[in-house]
């Protein structure tokens, strides 16, 4: 789905499929490619809030703390 997605994007891209911890993933190959930045979404504020202190602390938070690079955070859609 992701490749018909970005089939006409005016930019070189590439797909990859990888497995684990999502930001330790992230991160490992921010450095394999040496990235400039990370783009990671966010998964909304409305979960966050039910959930308050019980949620383990979400993908892009672990993202900036693991990262010597800029993290661009991108807001849920709702």
């Amino acid at each position: 789905h992701v490749e018909d997605l970005l089939a006409d994007a005016p930019v070189p891209w590439s797909y990859e499929a990888r497995h684990g911890d999502p930001a330790e993933v992230l991160c490992t190959v921010a450095d394999e490619y040496d990235a400039l930045f990370i783009v990671v979404g966010s998964r909304g504020e409305g979960l966050r809030r039910a959930l308050g202190r019980l949620v383990d602390p979400s993908i892009s938070h672990a993202v900036i703390q693991r990262q010597h690079r800029p993290v661009l955070v991108v807001p849920a859609h709702d």
